[in-house]
């Protein structure tokens, strides 16, 4: 149906991007809350700077920041980029997974679960913490879903198996290090968020998922280590001062974007890989 002429595939393109960053902008609005314990369904938006409720023009999405030139309209402090940048990503989302699964019942589970990926990636980055009842969330979207899945027998099967093998083996390699480094050197989310991403790529893809995600954090971590350790250490009062790249930098963002990189293209690198020896 999205390729039936080009006017019908930019209407739905459209319409994604429209979709994706308005929920871009609440996906954003819900990570604040919830990291500050405040009511996700109670209460308009307000600045955070002055705490003004805003307005029509200011809940916009993308268009209302570059209007208001990411300044808030009353106090005229700058805005903090977090949801314009969340509103962008999502609508490029929104569109490239149109692109991939067509008009279609797997469309629906990928734009689910790329809205959660968002949100676990916001609260991670921010607070250090993947949230269970998040995780919980993400594995009844996929129970949901299963009967809207071709053969969803196999695909329930396949799913478990790809959840349960990749987390297994990065909890025990997880022991492992720990008692080496005497420290932590992988969160129990990180674990539970790879085993539910293993439910709706599968074993193969959700392999390729860990090592997509390990590049981008290992990135991530040259890039914006430093930053995130300042950040942390000035907002929390246990968080003791150490030397470059000692403290763990948040790997939910991490395992999100390569999640979605895996969903869009997962199933062509792999064909491509196997291809190699035959």
């Amino acid at each position: 149906m999205l390729y039936i002429s080009p006017f019908f595939t930019a209407y739905f393109l459209i319409k994604a991007a429209v979709l994706g960053s308005a929920l871009g902008s609440f996906i954003c609005c819900f990570a604040y809350r919830y990291i500050n314990n405040e009511s996700v369904l109670k209460g308009r938006s307000k600045c955070d700077k002055c705490g003004h409720v805003l307005g029509i023009i200011d809940l916009i999405p993308i268009i209302g920041y570059i209007v208001l030139r990411g300044k808030c309209r009353y106090c005229k402090e700058k805005i903090s980029p977090a949801s314009f940048l969340s509103e962008i990503i999502l609508a490029v989302a929104f569109m490239l997974l149109v692109l991939r699964f067509n008009i279609s019942e797997e469309l629906l589970r990928a734009l689910i679960f790329t809205c959660l990926l968002m949100a676990i990636a916001l609260i991670d980055l921010e607070s250090f913490i993947i949230p269970d009842k998040l995780i919980i969330s993400g594995i009844i979207i996929w129970i949901a879903t299963l009967p809207l899945m071709p053969d969803p027998l196999k695909n329930a099967g396949y799913g478990i198996i790809g959840g349960l093998s990749v987390a297994f083996g990065l909890f025990t390699l997880s022991i492992i290090f720990d008692k080496i480094k005497g420290q932590e050197t992988l969160g129990g989310g990180d674990i539970k968020l790879f085993f539910v991403t293993g439910l709706y790529l599968g074993p193969m893809q959700n392999l390729l998922n860990l090592i997509i995600a390990c590049i981008v954090g290992i990135f991530f971590t040259f890039v914006f280590g430093n930053s995130i350790h300042k950040k942390a250490m000035g907002n929390t009062e246990n968080y003791e001062k150490s030397g470059k790249f000692s403290k763990p930098v948040p790997f939910g963002p991490s395992i999100a974007f390569a999640t979605l990189v895996t969903m869009l293209a997962g199933k062509y690198i792999i064909s491509w890989y196997l291809g190699l020896f035959y």
